[in-house]
């Protein structure tokens, strides 16, 4: 109440300057995708000129979030949707409680910001109400635009001019460019043997297969849209161009999300020959990925029995760490699954309390121990947040996406253009999940939880605008 009268206040003194309704350019229905747009610029921008934007998309969105309400104080709530009601819950008392015990404001990077990120632009798309064309054209655009930021860069790349991104995008504050990604069908071609592979216009490790993944399931999955948004040449030739950067941009993790990304829609159907063609398309997937990786094609590092190299400051790390006999002569892929478990491990034999509430920004810091970061969800939730935060982010996240199965069966069909929506956006929502299998961009990347908290945000707003039509017809039926 205190808050709605000072908003209420701010509406009439500031009524007829920047935020007067009838003016207020972030009332657009498109701001919402706007907004998203600068924030996956944002990274590049920081490397750019070393500033830390990270915090920086949030306190954006909430800004606008306030404004909106404060300008439509009368018709407008401002609440969280109910899925993410006990999330924000959960994250306001663990973030009190790292507080209290010196553990920092981790939570808020380990998740925490995906979760308040889609409060935010849930609040903004109720507000604004944007329909699916608009939806559509500016979800298309934002991949058109990490399109051809991928493809200038792999041009550059091609060129040999990549230490020229390294040294342009390097920051010690942010997010920067890395040159160490993979590159193997590149390689394969005999082309940019000595650089990485390309980054996205977010930059990090990895990110630039996921974003190419994402664009082109976008671009395969639209056509399912009512007429207005069947196939047609542009469609096809940015389908085309999300192909050829996403094998362009192959890694490990991409590997394992296209896997997910095309047989997830198959068994998540209620016909039973499309679960038979899933089973068929991930066993023609796997088949192609072993024969890859068996003749060196692909992955040829990762795989090797050749001994694993480390820098000298990672050697002095597990000396420190009493590691030196257990990675002496070590693989390559016997490192991976120790990195991998290591987290766990460490958090398996941690104190009680820091198990349930993590063990935060610093309480490690000045201890000689290894954590690894190859297994993001477990270095950078599970054991910074602990298990209670770790399980709440994890079904928040699910939770959302399959809501969307429990509508009724009977929705009109003016609603089939909203669930095929919230469907597509559904996939994304669990791929950024499964994403931090291993690196962390889909939470400490401030494009990367930009995104992921506007995929959330859109599966229950396109739920909730199916409900509606659904109240409608009822309405009018009676």
């Amino acid at each position: 109440m205190v808050i709605k009268t000072i908003l209420s206040q701010a509406n009439y003194i500031l009524g007829n300057t920047f935020i007067d309704a009838k003016r207020m350019w972030c009332l657009k229905a498109s701001f919402v995708f706007k907004l998203t747009l600068i924030f996956i610029l944002l990274p590049g921008i920081g490397a750019l000129i070393n500033l830390n934007i990270y915090h920086l998309p949030i306190f954006i969105g909430g800004f606008a979030l306030l404004s909106i309400y404060a300008t439509n104080a009368n018709s407008f709530s401002l609440h969280a949707p109910k899925n993410l009601e006990i999330p924000a819950f959960v994250l306001l008392v663990l973030l009190i409680a790292q507080i209290l015990t010196d553990r920092g404001f981790g939570i808020l990077s380990a998740g925490g910001y995906v979760i308040l990120m889609a409060i935010i632009l849930f609040g903004i798309l109720s507000a604004q109400k944007p329909s699916i064309e608009t939806i559509v054209r500016w979800i298309s655009l934002i991949f058109q635009v990490l399109m051809v930021g991928i493809g200038i860069e792999l041009i550059i790349i091609l060129l040999g001019r990549q230490s020229s991104l390294t040294e342009l995008f390097y920051s010690e504050v942010t997010t920067h460019y890395k040159n160490y990604n993979p590159a193997d069908l590149i390689h394969f071609m005999g082309l940019a043997m000595d650089s990485g592979g390309p980054n996205s216009p977010l930059l990090g490790s990895q990110i630039g297969g996921m974003v190419c993944l994402f664009s082109t399931l976008w671009f395969f999955l639209i056509p399912q849209l009512p007429n207005d948004f069947q196939e047609n040449k542009r469609v096809i030739l940015w389908r085309f161009i999300s192909i050829i950067l996403l094998l362009a941009t192959m890694n490990g993790t991409a590997a394992l999300l296209t896997a997910l990304g095309i047989s997830i829609p198959y068994f998540l159907s209620k016909n039973k020959q499309q679960k038979v063609n899933a089973l068929i398309l991930i066993l023609l997937f796997f088949i192609a990925l072993f024969f890859l990786i068996s003749q060196g094609y692909i992955f040829e590092r990762i795989f090797s029995n050749e001994p694993a190299s480390f820098s000298r400051e990672t050697l002095d790390i597990f000396l420190r760490s009493g590691l030196e006999a257990e990675t002496k002569d070590i693989a390559v892929i016997d490192f991976y699954f120790f990195i991998f478990f290591r987290p766990v491990e460490i958090w398996l034999n941690s104190d009680f309390l820091t198990q349930i509430l993590g063990s935060g920004n610093g309480l490690f810091l000045n201890e000689d121990i290894y954590i690894g970061g190859d297994f993001g969800f477990g270095s950078e939730i599970l054991l910074k947040t602990g298990l209670i935060w770790a399980c709440t982010f994890s079904w928040a996240v699910l939770s959302t996406c399959f809501s969307i199965y429990s509508l009724p069966n009977k929705l009109p069909k003016s609603s089939n253009a909203w669930l095929v929506l919230a469907k597509i956006n559904t996939l994304f929502s669990f791929l950024w999940l499964a994403s931090l299998i291993h690196y962390t961009p889909a939470i400490q990347n401030a494009g990367g939880y930009s995104l992921f908290g506007l995929s959330l945000a859109l599966v229950i707003y396109c739920k909730h605008c199916a409900i509606k039509l659904l109240e409608n017809e009822n309405a009018q039926s009676s």
